[in-house]
Protein backbone atom coordinates (compact mmCIF):
# COMPACT_ATOMS: atom_id res chain seq x y z
CA UNK A 1 0.00 0.00 0.00
CA UNK A 2 2.86 2.40 0.75
CA UNK A 3 4.30 2.01 -2.76
CA UNK A 4 0.94 2.83 -4.37
CA UNK A 5 0.66 5.93 -2.18
CA UNK A 6 4.18 7.02 -3.13
CA UNK A 7 3.35 6.57 -6.84
CA UNK A 8 0.17 8.65 -6.49
CA UNK A 9 1.98 11.36 -4.52
CA UNK A 10 4.78 11.63 -7.10
CA UNK A 11 2.27 12.01 -9.93
CA UNK A 12 0.19 14.60 -8.06
CA UNK A 13 3.29 16.61 -7.13
CA UNK A 14 4.70 16.43 -10.68
CA UNK A 15 8.01 15.32 -9.23
CA UNK A 16 9.24 11.89 -10.23
CA UNK A 17 11.94 9.95 -12.02
CA UNK A 18 11.55 6.77 -14.06
CA UNK A 19 14.69 4.71 -14.65
CA UNK A 20 14.33 2.72 -17.87
CA UNK A 21 16.09 -0.59 -18.43
CA UNK A 22 14.44 -1.99 -21.56
CA UNK A 23 13.79 -0.52 -25.00
CA UNK A 24 11.33 -1.63 -27.68
CA UNK A 25 11.94 0.16 -31.00
CA UNK A 26 9.18 0.30 -33.62
CA UNK A 27 11.42 -1.82 -35.86
CA UNK A 28 14.29 -4.05 -34.89
CA UNK A 29 15.07 -6.09 -31.81
CA UNK A 30 14.23 -5.17 -28.24
CA UNK A 31 17.25 -4.28 -26.11
CA UNK A 32 18.23 -4.25 -22.46
CA UNK A 33 19.72 -0.93 -21.43
CA UNK A 34 22.57 -0.13 -19.11
CA UNK A 35 22.32 2.21 -16.14
CA UNK A 36 21.68 5.92 -16.66
CA UNK A 37 18.65 6.19 -18.94
CA UNK A 38 15.70 8.00 -17.41
CA UNK A 39 12.99 10.58 -17.64
CA UNK A 40 12.31 13.09 -14.89
CA UNK A 41 9.47 15.46 -14.26
CA UNK A 42 10.15 18.37 -11.97
CA UNK A 43 7.27 20.81 -11.77
CA UNK A 44 6.55 21.99 -15.29
CA UNK A 45 9.71 20.59 -16.91
CA UNK A 46 10.33 17.23 -18.58
CA UNK A 47 13.91 15.92 -18.64
CA UNK A 48 14.46 13.14 -21.16
CA UNK A 49 17.67 11.06 -21.22
CA UNK A 50 16.79 8.16 -23.50
CA UNK A 51 18.37 6.33 -26.43
CA UNK A 52 16.62 6.31 -29.80
CA UNK A 53 16.66 3.63 -32.49
CA UNK A 54 14.37 4.06 -35.47
CA UNK A 55 13.64 6.12 -38.54
CA UNK A 56 13.68 9.89 -38.33
CA UNK A 57 11.89 11.74 -41.11
CA UNK A 58 12.86 15.37 -40.66
CA UNK A 59 15.71 16.11 -38.26
CA UNK A 60 18.41 18.78 -38.11
CA UNK A 61 21.81 18.20 -39.67
CA UNK A 62 23.81 15.88 -37.43
CA UNK A 63 20.77 14.10 -36.02
CA UNK A 64 19.51 16.71 -33.60
CA UNK A 65 18.81 16.14 -29.93
CA UNK A 66 17.08 12.78 -30.30
CA UNK A 67 15.48 11.96 -26.96
CA UNK A 68 18.13 13.78 -24.88
CA UNK A 69 16.72 17.15 -23.90
CA UNK A 70 14.82 19.14 -21.32
CA UNK A 71 11.81 21.28 -22.13
CA UNK A 72 8.77 22.86 -20.49
CA UNK A 73 5.67 20.68 -20.41
CA UNK A 74 2.93 21.95 -22.71
CA UNK A 75 0.45 19.37 -21.40
CA UNK A 76 0.09 17.05 -18.39
CA UNK A 77 -2.98 14.84 -18.10
CA UNK A 78 -3.57 12.06 -15.59
CA UNK A 79 -6.14 9.30 -16.11
CA UNK A 80 -6.94 5.88 -14.69
CA UNK A 81 -5.73 2.82 -16.57
CA UNK A 82 -6.40 -0.89 -16.30
CA UNK A 83 -5.45 -2.99 -13.27
CA UNK A 84 -4.98 0.03 -11.02
CA UNK A 85 -2.50 1.74 -13.34
CA UNK A 86 -2.25 5.50 -13.70
CA UNK A 87 -1.68 6.99 -17.16
CA UNK A 88 0.26 10.26 -17.40
CA UNK A 89 0.25 11.89 -20.85
CA UNK A 90 2.86 14.62 -21.18
CA UNK A 91 3.48 16.83 -24.19
CA UNK A 92 6.51 19.01 -24.84
CA UNK A 93 8.30 20.89 -27.61
CA UNK A 94 12.10 20.76 -27.41
CA UNK A 95 12.84 23.34 -30.11
CA UNK A 96 13.11 20.67 -32.81
CA UNK A 97 10.07 18.43 -32.51
CA UNK A 98 6.78 17.91 -30.69
CA UNK A 99 6.65 14.92 -28.33
CA UNK A 100 3.99 12.90 -26.52
CA UNK A 101 5.29 10.85 -23.61
CA UNK A 102 2.58 8.46 -22.45
CA UNK A 103 3.61 6.92 -19.15
CA UNK A 104 1.75 4.03 -17.53
CA UNK A 105 2.63 3.65 -13.85
CA UNK A 106 1.55 0.53 -12.01
CA UNK A 107 0.77 0.50 -8.26
CA UNK A 108 3.99 -1.50 -7.62
CA UNK A 109 6.13 1.23 -9.23
CA UNK A 110 6.80 -0.47 -12.56
CA UNK A 111 6.54 1.85 -15.55
CA UNK A 112 5.84 1.60 -19.28
CA UNK A 113 6.61 4.56 -21.52
CA UNK A 114 5.52 5.17 -25.12
CA UNK A 115 7.20 8.05 -26.94
CA UNK A 116 5.69 9.55 -30.08
CA UNK A 117 6.86 12.52 -32.05
CA UNK A 118 6.00 14.28 -35.26
CA UNK A 119 9.27 13.45 -37.03
CA UNK A 120 10.36 10.06 -35.65
CA UNK A 121 9.00 6.53 -35.42
CA UNK A 122 7.46 5.66 -32.05
CA UNK A 123 9.51 3.83 -29.44
CA UNK A 124 8.63 2.22 -26.09
CA UNK A 125 10.53 1.71 -22.86
CA UNK A 126 9.96 -0.06 -19.57
CA UNK A 127 11.50 0.45 -16.16
CA UNK A 128 10.68 1.48 -12.62
CA UNK A 129 9.68 4.60 -10.76
CA UNK A 130 12.50 5.72 -8.46
CA UNK A 131 10.66 6.06 -5.17
CA UNK A 132 13.70 7.71 -3.52
CA UNK A 133 13.70 10.67 -5.95
CA UNK A 134 12.76 13.98 -4.36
Amino acid sequence: MQVAQAVASAIDNRRFKVEVNYMKPFRGPNRHLSFGYEIRVSGDTLYSYLPYFGAAYNVPYGGGKGLNWEAPLTGYEVSAGRKGATIVDMTAYNGEDYFLYSLELMPDGSAYLNVRSRDREPISFSGDLDLRYE
